[in-house]
C-alpha cells in the first residue's frame, strides 16, 4: 500500500512500553531506594511491550510515516539511552526514528498517539490521539480509526 504523506508520531510509555507493567514488576527495596521508579538503572530497558502494539505499528507502517515521540527524565540520562536500546529490541523498523524531547508541541505531524497529555502533547498542533481514553482505549480502536482515514 502506498504511504499517504502522513506523519504519525507514537509515544513509548504506556502506548508501546508498558510503563505500568513494569512498575508493578518492581520490588520494595527498589520503590524505596529511588525517589521515582523512571530513576531506577535498567528500569525502561526492560519494560515489556503493549498488548497489540506490534501488530498495530506493522498495520500503519503500510499507510503512515512512523516515528517514535518520547520524553525522558531529565534527572536519569541513562534512560535515554535504555530507550533507544528498547526500542532497537522490541520494534527495529523504528531505527533512526526516535525523537525525544519534553516538548512533543513543537514537532509537525499528523497525528499523535500519546497516554497523557503532559510534555506538549495537548498542544500538539496534529490531533492527539489519546491512548487508553475513549474512544482509543487499546490498540484495535486505534488502529480502526487511523486505517480509516
Amino acid at each position: 500500500m502506498k504511504k499517504n504523506g502522513k506523519i504519525v508520531y507514537i509515544d513509548m510509555d504506556g502506548v508501546l512500553a508498558d510503563f505500568q507493567t513494569g512498575v508493578d514488576k518492581l520490588t520494595e527495596e527498589q520503590l524505596n531506594k529511588y525517589e521515582r521508579p523512571t530513576l531506577i538503572p535498567e528500569f525502561f530497558i526492560n519494560l515489556p511491550t503493549v498488548e497489540g502494539a506490534k501488530e498495530a505499528v506493522e498495520k500503519l507502517a503500510d499507510k503512515y510515516d512512523l516515528f517514535v515521540l518520547s520524553t525522558a527524565p531529565w534527572d536519569n540520562p541513562q534512560a535515554w539511552s535504555e530507550k533507544r536500546i528498547w526500542l532497537q529490541r522490541h520494534f527495529p523498523e523504528f531505527k533512526r526514528r526516535l525523537i525525544l524531547s519534553h516538548r512533543k508541541d513543537l514537532l509537525r505531524g499528523d497525528f499523535l498517539i500519546d497516554d497523557r497529555e503532559a510534555n506538549g502533547a495537548s498542544d500538539f498542533q496534529g490531533e492527539h490521539i489519546h491512548f487508553r481514553q475513549p474512544p482509543f482505549s487499546d490498540w484495535e480502536q486505534v488502529l480502526n480509526y487511523l486505517l480509516n482515514k
